[in-house]
């Protein structure tokens, strides 16, 4: 009698899993063995998801898909070229201008369509791009400060105001409209803005909300500048206005310029009419020798004076009533002291020097820090002048 081995492979693969390789054991359980690219014990096989690790070691800028029980298949994303194991930016501006207008600006994003922009002068999406016409401002004006006085380093807003017919006529609130170009500059008194290659033109901006109907001039936008003065002085300054992108500039002054002569008054720009501006020292501050000098307090004032003029005139007995025996008292020639009149008090002339002043300087042989001898004069530039 003779026994037949049973290859149980033969019969639903063994029992293994369908994608595992069953191997028949003679007299025994068949050996189950899941084949590369899966995990598992061979009764179970799970596909290992390569494109989970390291995006399947795909480039970066490509797509992973993963295949069972195979390598995965990279491909490069929209954008980019290559095997999908190495992927490079396509630059679709190298041809044919990444299908912006001729008279655009391509600028290529990686991984993502160019952008494109209208060059200077040209309006629209960057796929097409129509020249703006020329176009003189119909009128515009400084609306104010026509002049205006400012402490040094406050800020300083000017404000003007512009009509051109279909771009600001008829609407509640500022038209904002990319043909529309406002700029303000500032110069020396009698700049010609309209002539002048030394000044820096600014950006103005629409004021927000600003709804002309509530002054009457229902047909107008109004922009404003606001700028920093940094040096003490008188300026003039000015606004410029465009209408077709900054091709042509109309200059506005403070009774109006422009092309719509028949909007009264409008005489055209003319530098006299520029605004003005004048920078001075904080209201706590004297103006000496060019400079905003912080004055001495009275007791400061009383001992800059006791520490350096105290005993110089002896026949002048002021110690200690200083100040009251000083201010506005006569030596026969000067007030000793001179209320807002410091190069005619004689206490300053005696401390600086002056020509013409008996007796020499005080204290003698020295010549006082100029800090202390400005402070000291702004100390009497501002006490109280009295009739």
């Amino acid at each position: 009698m003779s026994c037949t081995d049973i290859n149980e492979c033969l019969n639903n693969n063994g029992g293994c899993d369908e994608v595992a390789t069953c191997t028949n054991n003679e007299g025994a359980a068949p050996s189950c063995e899941c084949p590369f690219g899966y995990n598992g014990d061979g009764l179970t096989c799970t596909d290992i998801d390569e494109c989970a690790v390291d995006n399947g070691s795909c480039d970066r800028n490509a797509n992973c898909e993963n295949q069972p029980g195979g390598d995965p298949i990279c491909t490069c994303l929209d954008g980019y070229e290559g095997d999908g194991f190495v992927c490079f930016d396509v630059d679709e501006c190298a041809v044919n201008n990444g299908e912006c207008d001729t008279n655009a600006t391509c600028a290529n994003n990686e991984g993502a369509p160019p952008t494109c922009t209208c060059n200077d002068f040209y309006l629209g999406d960057g796929q097409s791009c129509e020249l703006v016409a020329l176009n003189t401002v119909d009128y515009c004006r400084i609306q104010f400060p026509a002049t205006e006085e400012l402490e040094i380093d406050e800020l300083f807003d000017a404000y003007m105001r512009l009509f051109e017919a279909g771009l600001t006529d008829l609407s509640p609130a500022v038209d904002v409209d990319p043909r529309v170009l406002v700029e303000f500059a500032y110069g020396p008194v009698g700049t010609a803005f309209n002539n002048a290659a030394n000044v820096s033109w600014i950006g103005a901006n629409p004021t927000p909300g600003y709804d002309g109907n509530v002054v009457n001039e229902a047909n107008n936008d109004e922009y404003f500048a606001e700028v920093q003065l940094d040096t003490l002085g008188s300026y003039d300054f000015a606004f410029r206005a465009s209408v077709d992108m900054g091709q042509s500039w109309t200059y506005c002054d403070v009774d109006g310029a422009g092309s719509d002569l028949s909007t009264p008054p409008n005489y055209g720009y003319s530098a006299d009419q520029n605004g003005q501006v004048t920078v001075v020292c904080p209201s706590d501050q004297v103006l000496i020798d060019g400079q905003c000098i912080d004055p001495f307090s009275e007791a400061e004032a009383r001992s800059f004076i006791q520490v350096n003029c105290a005993g110089c005139h002896t026949r002048y007995p002021w110690y200690p009533d200083f100040p009251d025996n000083m201010i506005n008292v006569s030596n026969g020639s000067y007030d000793y002291v001179e209320p807002g009149n410091y190069e005619q008090s004689y206490m300053w002339m005696k401390i600086t020097g002056a020509p013409g002043i008996a007796g020499g300087r005080m204290p003698p042989g020295r010549t006082l820090p100029s800090s202390q001898v400005n402070r000291f004069a702004a100390w009497i530039a501002k006490l109280p002048v009295t009739p």
